[in-house]
């Protein structure tokens, strides 16, 4: 009996160093995103160039994980905001630059993140420039006073795993723990999904799909004709 316990006591720490390194082998959470066209109209059925954000949001009291804070460049060329969709990371920042020969006034009516700046025009072909810190999370929508079609949303998430890709692109987070973890899909023309999810390792790929705005199907499911989309335009 005292060989026993005495030969336990000596496997024990041996047997926690095995099981702590088969908790600490990476994980990843890896797959595609189809966009489905969900409009009554054919009109914008082009969705697969759309931008898809994908992230990784941690779940269970995972702790929030921070990397090293970005710096995210946005351009305002021909009275556009480029990119116009775009994610980040809690505590990155946005430096806009205007390209432009004109003046551009840019304001978000969020409560969370509220700001208003005037981007002077760029005569010497240097850019001007103005700075936004994205301290709280949610969504960040940016608009211009002088130029309706400009216009950028930002997401503002708490986590590192970000990711922009389009239709059939795959995306692959790396590094993950093992478990449980919510996998977010979000583009500006489509609803916000969440998506329960486990990081293992060499998963299978998930197939995934997101939905475009407005209801009903495609036309051609209907048997409605093309002519009724002129009565909107």
């Amino acid at each position: 009996m005292w060989l026993l316990k005495n030969s336990v006591k000596l496997l024990m720490p041996l047997l926690m160093a095995l099981c702590w390194v088969e908790t600490a082998v990476p994980a990843e959470i890896r797959g595609s995103v189809n966009f489905i066209y969900n409009g009554i109209f054919t009109h914008g059925t082009g969705t697969s160039n759309q931008p898809i954000a994908v992230a990784v949001l941690p779940v269970g009291g995972k702790k929030k994980l921070r990397l090293k804070k970005q710096v995210h460049q946005v351009k305002i060329t021909d009275n556009r905001i480029l990119p116009s969709f775009l994610t980040a990371q809690r505590g990155d920042q946005i430096v806009f630059a205007n390209m432009d020969p004109v003046y551009h006034q840019l304001f978000s009516l969020s409560n969370d993140t509220p700001f208003e700046v005037t981007l002077e025009k760029t005569e010497t072909g240097k850019p001007k420039q103005a700075s936004l810190s994205l301290e709280k999370p949610g969504t960040v929508h940016i608009f211009c006073r002088i130029h309706n079609k400009s216009y950028a949303r930002v997401d503002v998430l708490e986590t590192p795993y970000q990711q922009i890709v389009t239709s059939g692109q795959p995306f692959h987070f790396k590094s993950l723990k093992a478990g449980r973890w919510m996998l977010r899909l979000a583009s500006p023309v489509a609803e916000t999904r969440l998506i329960p999810v486990n990081a293992v390792t060499a998963p299978p790929p998930l197939k995934l799909e997101l939905a475009s705005h407005s209801g009903g199907t495609p036309l051609n499911n209907l048997g409605v004709r093309p002519a009724i989309e002129r009565m909107y335009q």
